[in-house]
């Protein structure tokens, strides 16, 4: 049970104190060099402070893109709660199972949390 919450908590889409920017009329809110922790390509964990958080105000989704190592396989990969057992944490704390990431042949991740 104590191993299964360390892993669980390892996805977090966080911010720290960066600038908060307005982005469509559509009410998403658009956070720069947010911290997040993703899957590489390989299936580690690869924190990144260069990544960029979008929340919008319809369905609740968090997503959180940045480049990550990429696959050695050279194709694309996808993770979610399922294949990992992993949820996906919000800075309160909270953690959602509804979550996929995909990471390109060239190591671009972007991970979509549902927040529900």
């Amino acid at each position: 049970m104590f191993r299964f919450k360390l892993v669980v908590a390892a996805i977090v889409i966080a911010a720290s104190a960066v600038p908060v920017l307005p982005a469509h009329a559509e009410g998403a809110v658009v956070i720069r060099d947010a911290g997040c922790i993703f899957f590489n390509g390989d299936g580690q964990f690869e924190s990144l402070d260069n990544s960029q958080t979008v929340t919008t105000s319809q369905g609740g989704t968090k997503t959180c893109s940045g480049d990550v190592t990429p696959p050695s396989s050279g194709k694309a990969v996808h993770y979610d709660f399922l294949s990992t057992g992993v949820g996906c944490s919000t800075p309160a704390g909270i953690t959602f199972f509804g979550w996929r990431e995909t990471v390109s042949a060239s190591g671009r991740a972007v991970v979509i949390c549902v927040i529900r």
